[in-house]
């Protein structure tokens, strides 16, 4: 008797499950859970809090601003881009209605790849401090747009995204948290081999230079004109060498919290402190300097490594892939 016949193999196409994204990338800070639920209503206004803006039309980004970062203005201009009249004259001509980068491009006073990517790295200077809001009045004012509006804006998913880039990038440089709104100033000690080839560029030593013991990094940024973000990791990178600290570092113990690999590593099983400011040093005078940005929260900003996409648009997806380009290379 023949055994019976194989009975044939059919195949068919697999269906791809949707990918499950981790609970880790829920908002988790006030300011954060009220941007999501605006853009998600698509809203139009200022979301607005004591340490940053975040400016939406129709649930998307278009601008953010922090007092503790330059201006796409202060970029520009201190840069040498653009006088300090031109920039004046562009806002006061398009005043209320967000076409300022056209009037500029138009106008001939500068490219308009220069301009939005100025922009975007003033919006995500600015994010980055907004985002960690917990704490605070946080209040949204319908129907108010910016003066200036980025051309191809950010959904709420996107910003968090690039804002979370940056975190990871400052933790893989010097895992100190609290150096972000402590004063620091520079080391006094001879300079060794490593640390002089650490300071050898001329932007890190005017860094250097203003780190006198009295300005946080954004009061540093301000000063110099330059992006709040460049400069933080410039002061990551003097202080993974040895060649700035906090006043409290040679005062006495400093209470900040590290942020490192376990954050970055999966994610949180229980609330992670935030970083504690070092306390601020008084001035020749008694005047104290100007208080620095709220702390951020390290998991709040660090989405699951499988949401580390670019977004679809390809122009945006550029645009952020050439600012961590250059950031990576800082």
């Amino acid at each position: 008797m023949l055994p019976p016949a194989p009975l044939p193999v059919v195949h068919r196409p697999t269906t791809r499950l949707p990918r499950r994204h981790r609970s880790g990338f829920a908002p988790a800070t006030v300011f954060e859970a009220a941007l999501t639920d605006l853009a998600a209503d698509r809203a139009t206004g200022a979301l607005h809090g004591s340490a940053g803006t975040v400016h939406l039309v129709d649930g998307e980004v278009v601008h953010a601003e922090s007092p503790a970062t330059p201006d796409v203005g202060t970029l520009l201009t201190s840069a040498g881009r653009l006088s300090a009249r031109t920039w004046a004259d562009a806002m006061a001509a398009t005043r209320g209605t967000g076409n300022a980068a056209e009037h500029l491009v138009a106008a001939g006073a500068i490219g308009r790849g220069e301009l939005e990517l100025c922009h975007l790295t003033a919006v995500l200077d600015a994010a980055f401090f907004a985002l960690p809001q917990n704490d605070g009045p946080i209040g949204f004012l319908p129907g108010v747009r910016p003066g200036l509006t980025l051309v191809r804006p950010l959904d709420a998913g996107e910003l968090r995204l690039a804002v979370g880039r940056r975190r990871a990038l400052l933790d893989r440089t010097h895992p100190a948290a609290g150096l972000d709104v402590s004063p620091v100033r520079a080391r006094t000690e001879p300079a060794t081999p490593d640390r002089r080839a650490a300071a050898c560029s001329g932007r890190r030593r005017a860094v250097l230079a203003a780190a006198d013991g009295y300005r946080t990094p954004a009061q540093i940024a301000r000063l110099l004109g330059r992006s709040a973000y460049t400069t933080l990791l410039d002061i990551r990178h003097l202080a993974a060498v040895g060649l700035v600290e906090t006043p409290a570092v040679r005062d006495g113990p400093a209470p900040v919290a590290a942020v490192g690999p376990a954050v970055a590593a999966g994610p949180a099983t229980g609330p992670v402190a935030a970083p504690v400011p070092s306390p601020a040093p008084v001035r020749p005078g008694g005047v104290p300097p100007q208080a620095g940005p709220p702390p951020a929260h390290p998991e709040v900003l660090l989405p699951s490594p499988a949401l580390h996409d670019f977004p679809p648009d390809p122009e945006i997806a550029l645009l952020l892939r050439i600012r961590a380009a250059l950031e990576a290379r800082l």
